[in-house]
């Protein structure tokens, strides 16, 4: 009787570890698929703004080109088409300007080359430089704080009075998204 007890115990301790194996092996491949899921978390929060920003500059290009094809080239012959670009290229390519100012300030904070008097740092001994940082981390996270949190206060403003733009006729909430999003 004490023998078929054992042999069991061998069963189950056999059985276990076949069943743990396998969830050693489950956990593997689901921390290799975690781990291709930071991955591309990384890059995207790596890479998400450049080709934002070169995409809105290029379309700010070709918006204000057009604009000025259109209002000293083609109006100055005379010449109607029936398509006034230049009632809404202007504010659309206000619109992109403040949002890629946004962006590339997000850019800028990232790879610590945002424009700044650095003279009187440059005098301080190496220790208080890097306190000097903590700090004006600590203060740039308190200064975005209140401009989020004042951002989605002039959202829910405008969302109750809504304001359309006098050209391209969009709510103004729209281009105010860049506040708490920026």
């Amino acid at each position: 009787m004490l023998t078929l007890i054992f042999q069991n115990d061998k069963e189950v301790i056999l059985m276990l570890a076949r069943e743990t194996a396998l969830d050693i092996q489950d956990s593997k491949i689901y921390s290799k698929k975690a781990s291709k899921i930071m991955n591309i978390i990384k890059y995207i929060d790596d890479n998400f703004e450049k080709p934002v920003l070169v995409i809105g500059l290029l379309t700010m290009i070709l918006l204000i080109t057009a604009d000025t094809f259109n209002r000293y080239l083609i109006s100055g012959l005379g010449i109607s088409y029936g398509l006034t670009i230049n009632e809404w290229a202007g504010e659309l390519s206000r619109i992109i300007f403040i949002y890629i100012s946004y962006f590339s300030v997000s850019l800028g904070i990232k790879k610590r080359s945002n424009v700044r008097m650095d003279a009187l740092y440059n005098m301080l001994p190496k220790r208080w430089q890097e306190a000097g940082w903590v700090f004006i981390d600590i203060f740039f996270l308190f200064f975005c704080g209140v401009v989020f949190l004042k951002g989605v206060d002039l959202i829910n403003m405008q969302m109750e009075r809504v304001q359309l733009t006098p050209a391209l006729r969009i709510p103004y909430y729209i281009p105010y998204m860049i506040l708490p999003l920026g």
